[in-house]
């Protein structure tokens, strides 16, 4: 049962539209005369928490698999192994807007500046970039004994950012 006086806008990405998943309409990012959500639902829909960076979709499927800070600049994501982690490179997705056909500029929603705290048995690992135009980003860091990452969203082309994925290899 799904009562339409407790629906409202929101600002999120694709969600399938089937009663089954316990979603009722089409919830996007991108568009918000086409967004609706859903107050109070059971069981409670933990979108864009720390947990959907780390899932295994880089897109949204099922749910939207994306991280999005709170509130304004910056947005720190923060993410902890149970046991130290030995890893190569350090992969990153972003937010780029899939839906945009427009190639002429950057996605608004694309993260900018942001960076990297790698805490390792190496010591700290810290990376700094400025002016990202890429969705994927692939990070040199071989650093052994990872236990923590900070990655610190600075800024966007224009809009709110998330993460779709961190992976470490």
């Amino acid at each position: 049962m799904y009562p339409q006086d407790n629906a409202e806008e929101c600002n999120h990405d694709s969600v399938p539209l089937k009663e089954a998943t316990g979603y009722f309409y089409l919830d996007h990012r991108y568009e918000k005369n086409r967004n609706i959500l859903f107050k109070n639902m059971v069981p409670e829909q933990r979108l864009f928490t720390p947990a959907m960076a780390v899932s295994p979709y880089t897109r949204p499927y099922g749910v939207p698999n994306l991280w999005i800070g709170e509130g304004d600049f910056p947005h720190t994501l923060t993410l902890s192994a149970k046991e130290p982690v030995d890893a190569g490179k350090l992969i990153l997705t972003f937010d780029s807007y899939l839906e945009n056909d427009n190639t002429d500029k950057l996605p608004d929603c694309l993260v900018r500046d942001y960076e990297l705290k790698i805490y390792c048995k190496n010591g700290v690992i810290t990376k700094n970039i400025k002016d990202n135009w890429k969705r994927h980003e692939v990070h040199e860091i071989n650093a052994v004994g990872i236990e923590k990452i900070e990655i610190k969203l600075n800024s966007s082309w224009g809009a709110e950012a998330g993460i779709y994925g961190v992976n470490l290899i």
